[in-house]
């Protein structure tokens, strides 16, 4: 939107290929469906719509999509390459950089630095603070508030209408976005709700190794990433005052009034579960 495209704006939905450094590059949608002859920017978003994508890129330049994805905090190497703009990467990115990036996103465009540690305390006394970050984060606007208000709006109806619907919480406004690499290499659900960003990722990290027929389901990230999340965030946002959601709620003591405790298996396990 910031290159000048309406959300609005319809593109080509049907299988795309064009030549990419005398190479063809050929695209297609989530198992090869074609949901419409013509989508919208906002539809594809809400669809997953790989094709529209694709022609996107290619109509604004790979360029600029390497420069914002530089000051949203992604720091591994990117080219500028078509594929970027599904995920195509030779080296990949974290779930701590997409919780940042997600998190700029929820906040219309300002981009919140993370940490990790707040304060340190000397281990013989506690009351002595020997390190304090400051009390608000370093903080850059990235895009204006505008775009950012159209983005959050496309990445709520992604949740209520479109491909990420496992991630809905009960009484709690959800926003995020599913992703899929190729041939169920990675699988993604980043979103946010009351304050909190969460980004769920499921793959191998020693190998690019297809996920398929796992509790016979082929992963994408609308299936076990959105269910996690979705489990995650309710109990997460449970301990949080004022956010109307049901769940697991802590003591004083800091223990679980119904003593329950999520465990999230591994993929490993999910793969092997009879």
């Amino acid at each position: 939107m910031e290159a000048g495209v309406s959300p609005g704006q319809s593109f080509d939905a049907t299988p795309y290929e064009v030549m990419v450094r005398d190479e063809m590059w050929q695209v297609t949608n989530y198992d090869g469906a074609v949901p419409a002859a013509r989508m919208s920017v906002r539809d594809a978003t809400v669809y997953s719509v790989n094709t529209v994508y694709a022609r996107l890129i290619m109509d604004i330049g790979p360029g600029g999509v390497v420069d914002l994805a530089r000051d949203m905090g992604f720091e591994a190497p990117m080219e500028p390459d078509p594929a970027l703009s599904l995920g195509g990467l030779r080296y990949g990115v974290s779930p701590l950089e997409m919780a940042r990036a997600y998190t700029t996103i929820a906040r219309d465009g300002v981009d919140v630095a993370p940490r990790a540690i707040t304060f340190i305390t000397n281990a013989a006394d506690e009351d002595e603070i020997l390190y304090q970050a400051p009390f608000e984060a370093a903080t850059t606007r990235i895009y204006s508030e505008e775009t950012g208000r159209e983005v959050r709006s496309i990445l709520r109806t992604a949740v209520t209408q479109g491909t990420g619907r496992r991630a809905i919480l009960e009484d709690a406004d959800v926003s995020g976005k599913t992703g899929t690499t190729q041939n169920y290499h990675d699988a993604w659900f980043v979103g946010w709700v009351d304050g909190v960003t969460t980004a769920v990722w499921m793959g191998f990290p020693e190998a690019q190794i297809e996920m398929r027929n796992i509790r016979d389901r082929n992963i994408s990230g609308g299936s076990f990433p959105a269910e996690i999340w979705s489990t995650f965030m309710e109990d997460a946002m449970a301990q949080r005052p004022g956010t109307g959601l049901t769940g697991v709620a802590s003591t004083q003591d800091g223990s679980s009034e119904d003593d329950d405790i999520i465990i999230i298996p591994t993929l490993e396990e999910i793969g092997r579960a009879p």
